[in-house]
C-alpha cells in the first residue's frame, strides 16, 4: 500500500464534504438574543440599553456643576444696578433676584448671594466688618439701588420699609437700620434684630431734594471677632401719603 492510495479516498471524502451546500449559522444582531445568557442577564442588558440615553446629559450637568463650584461666588459677583420692583397696591416689592442684582456694599459692609443649586438667588446675606458701630448721617452702608421710575413715587414722601429677614446661625448681627439715600445727609431708623425670623419695619421721613437713589441698609454689630450679618429675602417700600 502506498501513501497515495491511502490519501486518495481521504481527499475524495474531503472534497465531497466541501462541495456540498453549507448552512450558515445566523449571527445574532443583538446581544439580547444570545442563548445561554439567562433571563436575568437578558433583562439587565435590556435595562442597560434603555437607559443609555441619559448618561451623556447627566455627564454634562455634572461637568457644569463642577465648573460653577470651581469658580465660586466670583462667577456671579458684579456691581449692583438700579432695580424695578413689583407693585402690590401702593407698595414696591423687591425679591431675592432684585436684591442680588441691586445691592452695592460700602462702609465695611459685605454681600453674599445665597443661590438654589448655585444659580437662582434665594436670599442675600449682608454682613459688616468689626468696629463699624452705628451709622452716621453721611453713611451709606449696603446700598440697594432703586430704579428712577420707582424712586419717583417716594419723592417728598415718608416711606414705610419692611425687610423680611432670617437670622444666621452663630454670626447674626444685633440690629439693623435703614435710610433713604439721595446724596445728602441721611436719617437712619433702626433697632435690635428680633429673636425669631420675621419682618422688621422702619418708618423713614421724607427727604428733601432729589428722589432717593436707593435704600441704605446698615448692619449693627458691636462684636470685634468676626463679620456679623443677616439674611434678607424681601424688601417692601411703600410711600405714605
Amino acid at each position: 500500500m502506498t501513501v497515495e492510495t491511502v490519501a486518495t479516498p481521504w481527499r475524495a471524502r474531503a472534497k465531497a464534504a466541501t462541495a456540498g451546500p453549507m448552512t450558515d449559522v445566523p449571527r445574532p444582531e443583538n446581544t439580547h438574543d444570545l442563548s445561554g445568557l439567562g433571563e436575568r442577564r437578558t433583562k439587565a442588558l435590556k435595562v442597560h440599553g434603555a437607559t443609555d440615553w441619559w448618561f451623556y446629559p447627566l455627564l454634562a450637568l455634572v461637568a457644569a456643576a463642577l465648573i460653577i463650584v470651581s469658580l465660586g461666588a466670583d462667577a456671579f459677583d458684579r456691581d449692583g444696578s438700579p432695580q424695578r420692583g413689583q407693585r402690590d397696591g401702593e407698595a414696591f416689592i423687591y425679591g431675592p433676584a432684585q436684591l442680588a442684582d441691586g445691592i452695592d456694599p460700602t462702609n465695611g459692609h459685605l454681600r453674599h448671594v445665597v443661590r438654589d443649586f448655585g444659580v437662582s438667588p434665594r436670599a442675600v446675606r449682608i454682613g459688616v466688618e468689626p468696629g463699624r458701630g452705628q451709622p452716621a448721617p453721611d453713611s451709606v452702608g449696603a446700598l440697594f439701588q432703586i430704579d428712577p421710575a420707582d424712586a419717583a413715587a417716594f419723592a417728598g414722601k415718608p416711606v414705610r420699609v419692611e425687610i423680611t429677614f432670617r437670622r444666621i446661625s452663630i454670626t447674626t448681627a444685633q440690629g439693623l437700620a435703614t435710610s433713604l439715600q439721595n446724596g445728602g445727609p441721611a436719617f437712619w431708623s433702626g433697632g435690635p434684630l428680633p429673636a425669631e425670623n420675621g419682618v422688621m419695619a422702619f418708618d423713614l421721613p421724607a427727604v428733601d431734594g432729589a428722589p432717593p437713589k436707593g435704600l441704605g441698609i446698615w448692619v449693627i454689630s458691636d462684636k470685634s471677632d468676626y463679620n456679623y450679618g443677616v439674611e434678607i429675602t424681601r424688601v417692601s417700600m411703600k410711600p405714605v401719603s
